[in-house]
């Protein structure tokens, strides 16, 4: 247990509501682990006060810490300077305070992106297809193109957020012009097919397969084929139905949402605090895998 004393740093999680998170646990056990004088708490932060706390941060000296829902996108608005993510996701998850200066960064995409790197699958130069339009969605779509991958295809039903996923192939185009991006119905299922028989992954970003709709998938099984890596954002089954038809289906490699989850946290530590996150301590000891 870490003791707090005059000399101890410390980190937060912003946002509302705060008390379900993981990140205390994580963040405290990887100080414990490497006895480090820091310490990592909540504070609860809702939108309409959330300039206020995150001024608070620069006159009280809080090292660093994590934004969640719902101030995300308040923390790109408020922070000194942005990494390339956040600046294209919008939206900031973690950030650093040099001496009142808040620099802000974004690893939800980044953590998708290492975890496929930390196990051996180089991202730069494959053609991805991303089904989904929200956060998580235009974060990995953002960091793969950051990371070089060289085409991507984003799906999406016509729903109200489907103008989201064409307002982030612009934005990634204007910026890449050198990339193959693009929006596209979900709906048109010989596209989806045509879009997989050619691509290196497929990731699930929406909530499809999430409890308590375990049975639902959005691919059908036979869009598969050997040379498919198949990923999920989805880790609450640690296997949804997409990943357990990909797997029966033979294709090369499937990864669930906490691989994602865990090389977030991973970044986000290493970017607060300097330091490198014990991945395989925190791996076992606080996810139990």
């Amino acid at each position: 247990m870490t003791k707090v004393t005059g000399h101890t740093s410390l980190y937060a999680l912003f946002g509302y509501p705060v008390e379900h998170s993981k990140s205390p646990e994580m963040y405290n056990y990887c100080f414990n682990k490497m006895d480090t004088d820091s310490v990592y708490v909540t504070l609860e932060a809702r939108e309409d006060d959330f300039e206020n706390a995150f001024n608070a941060v620069r006159s009280t000296d809080i090292k660093g810490g994590n934004l969640t829902m719902p101030v995300k996108t308040l923390g790109a608005k408020y922070a000194d300077e942005l990494t390339d993510s956040a600046r294209l996701i919008g939206a900031v998850n973690c950030f650093r305070n040099d001496k009142g200066k808040i620099y802000g960064h974004n690893t939800d995409g980044k953590g998708f992106i290492d975890n496929l790197l930390n196990n051996g699958h180089e991202v730069k130069g494959k053609k991805m297809v991303l089904i989904g339009t929200g956060a998580a969605a235009t974060a990995i779509a953002c960091q793969a193109i950051i990371d070089g991958v060289h085409e991507l295809s984003i799906f999406n039903q016509k729903d109200k957020f489907y103008e989201n996923g064409e307002k982030t192939v612009e934005k990634l185009t204007k910026e890449f012009p050198d990339r193959v991006i693009t929006m596209n119905d979900l709906a048109d299922e010989d596209l989806l097919k045509e879009k997989i028989a050619a691509a290196d992954i497929l990731t699930n970003a929406t909530k499809v397969g999430m409890e308590p709709n375990e049975d639902q998938s959005l691919v059908k099984p036979e869009y598969f084929h050997k040379d498919l890596i198949v990923t999920d954002t989805v880790y609450s089954p640690l296997e949804t139905k997409l990943i357990k038809e990909a797997q029966a289906a033979g294709v090369k490699a499937t990864y669930g949402g906490i691989g994602m989850l865990l090389y977030q946290g991973a970044a986000g530590f290493n970017f607060m605090t300097g330091q490198d996150m014990p991945v395989e301590d925190v791996k076992r000891d606080v996810y139990g895998l």
